[in-house]
């Protein structure tokens, strides 16, 4: 004699409560794993800016010892705006290409102290330029190079941001720059 033991099994599936909290979990991981992208992309392109303009200061620098001044100009760094220093920096193998901002919202600005007429000149009367700054907005505000008092040539100072109008009238606050030693 043999009996047929079944199984009964409880095919039941999830339960509402159970599904919602699955669901809240997966929300709260993939809100923690976005905002730390975002932060990463952040730092990666404040990164950027400062390799940026520690390119520019190295071909500034090595220009500067083979011709003993800087290039005299005051303005936007772009390839939308050849002045001097593209022309001075890139045309003549200097640097590869002229670096610009990643997101291109705030760009890259270089001035001298040469007298390049156009105010605020430094040094009004400079024939030559012996001094740079070249300024750059970094997007994390709280970032210790962005937030230390930095000496600015211009002012003579120690400044955390300086503010610059360009000729076509476009104000832009800096809070990162590199100056000639």
């Amino acid at each position: 004699m043999t009996k047929n033991i079944t199984f009964k099994s409880k095919n039941r599936g999830f339960t509402l409560i159970e599904l919602l909290v699955v669901i809240v979990i997966i929300a709260i991981i993939s809100t923690l794993v976005i905002v730390n992208v975002n932060s990463s992309r952040v730092k990666s392109r404040d990164a950027r800016r400062k390799a940026d303009l520690l390119t520019l200061s190295f071909a500034l620098e090595q220009y500067y010892t083979e011709n003993r001044q800087f290039p005299m100009q005051a303005g936007i760094i772009s390839s939308d705006n050849p002045g001097e220093l593209y022309d001075k920096l890139l045309n003549r193998g200097y640097v590869s290409s002229i670096p610009t901002d990643p997101l291109g919202q705030v760009p890259y600005y270089y001035k001298s102290n040469g007298n390049t007429g156009i105010a605020p000149d430094w040094n009004e009367g400079a024939t030559q330029a012996t001094q740079y700054v070249i300024f750059a907005k970094l997007e994390k505000d709280n970032d210790s190079d962005a937030t230390a008092l930095k000496f600015l040539p211009i002012t003579n100072d120690s400044q955390v941001t300086y503010p610059i109008t360009t000729l076509a009238g476009d104000t832009y606050t800096f809070n990162y720059w590199v100056s000639s030693k």
